[in-house]
């Protein structure tokens, strides 16, 4: 987890491969984004229930980082994007997507971020990042909560 002043907090996991005696060393390059109308983000570790808008214990983390970010930017808006796979309909999707983005508002709202800063919108299906043809590398993929600085 990457954080900095007026930048957009990047969390990343990194795969540990089998045990060995030896240290093992993995470096990588991470290019942080200056917070400005247009970023968008992959909140990468929410998670919810299968078909509900719950947020999983797991998820809060995620959640206080977004919020961590905005109580340091509080001049910043941002619009949350709900996303599905295209499992199921595609009015329920665009339901459920919907719920996803206001439950991830009304986390910020009850935390003091003033609701005038946080639009939730509801894309369902419309919008993936990969294919639909398998789960692991691509409706897991497409199932996410995003946002994007819309005002600063």
């Amino acid at each position: 987890y990457l954080e900095a002043d007026g930048y957009v907090f990047e969390n990343i996991t990194l795969p540990l491969k089998g045990a060995s005696e030896g240290a093992a060393t993995e470096t990588r390059t991470i290019q942080m984004r200056k917070i400005k109308v247009g970023v968008v983000s992959v909140l990468r570790n929410i998670y919810f229930n299968s078909g509900q808008a719950t947020f999983k214990k797991e998820s809060y983390d995620e959640l206080n980082k977004l919020l961590s970010m905005m109580q340091g930017n509080e001049q910043i808006k941002v619009e949350i994007g709900g996303h599905t796979d295209n499992i199921g309909g595609t009015a329920f999707n665009k339901q459920l997507s919907k719920r996803r983005a206001d439950a991830v508002k009304k986390y910020l709202a009850s935390k003091g971020i003033a609701a005038a800063r946080v639009t939730s919108v509801g894309y369902g299906e419309n919008k993936p990042l990969a294919t639909n043809d398998d789960e692991l590398e691509g409706r897991e993929l497409n199932r996410r909560v995003e946002f994007i600085v819309t005002g600063n």
